[in-house]
């Protein structure tokens, strides 16, 4: 995600450092790509804690229901 967002940043400075338009519309364009591919990235990683806490927790109640069988 760090290396999106370097990107991004990049292509920001190269679109503030250009006097040509279509070059910097080009470098603007990149810019919300890579800025778009950092969101994503962040959603996924987000939702991949989510899913392995989810396990995690699953992992956890077969356990206990397990001892419980167990002990019963």
């Amino acid at each position: 995600m760090a290396f999106y967002r370097q990107r991004a940043e990049a292509d920001r400075r190269a679109a503030e450092a250009t006097t040509l338009e279509n070059v910097r519309e080009r470098c603007l364009r990149s810019m919300s790509h890579w800025e778009a591919m950092a969101e994503r990235a962040e959603k996924y990683e987000e939702q991949r804690e989510i899913r392995e806490a989810a396990s995690r927790a699953r992992v956890e109640a077969a356990k206990l229901a397990a001892a419980e069988t167990a002990a019963a």
